[in-house]
């Protein structure tokens, strides 16, 4: 797949994600637009500006006469257009991880907000603790119910 075929794959992906018929340019507002991603995201400056670079290439393919995608392009710039097709489809662009990070930043403040301990969060609801009471009493259960049993046929 040539550059072209491949910016066009990714930019029908934006416009369809973003439901924008500018596509790449609105993929690269909304970078803009959430300016904390800069911090919150690694990768995202230098992800914004390979965007920009492609869809500078892009328009000089369709708009000047004498530019031709073997002078401007090369594999690689290919394999990072495809690359970032995948990394959307995957949920690992920047905007999608930039989201990801404040949903889970929101959660927990909301959490602690209406008094919820948040210091469990991302570990085992049941601890050591409980799970080897749970197991005492079984134990103690099925003892007992041996022990009625071998009662119950001594009687017999």
């Amino acid at each position: 797949m040539g550059f072209m075929d491949s910016y066009k794959r990714l930019e029908k992906l934006c416009g369809d994600m973003l439901e924008d018929e500018r596509r790449i340019s609105a993929y690269i507002d909304k970078m803009y637009e959430n300016d904390k991603g800069w911090d919150l995201v690694p990768g995202w400056e230098r992800d914004l500006k390979k965007l920009k670079y492609y869809r500078r290439i892009r328009n000089k393919l369709v708009h000047e006469p004498d530019a031709y995608e073997e002078n401007l392009c090369d594999t690689e710039d290919i394999e990072w257009v495809e690359d970032f097709y995948y990394r959307i489809i995957d949920g690992e662009d920047p905007l999608s991880r930039y989201y990801k990070i404040v949903r889970a930043r929101n959660s927990i403040d909301n959490a602690s907000r209406y008094g919820m301990d948040t210091s469990s969060y991302g570990t085992n609801s049941s601890s050591s603790c409980s799970s080897g009471i749970l197991g005492t009493i079984l134990i103690v259960i099925f003892f007992a119910v041996i022990f009625f049993y071998i009662i119950l046929a001594e009687f017999n």
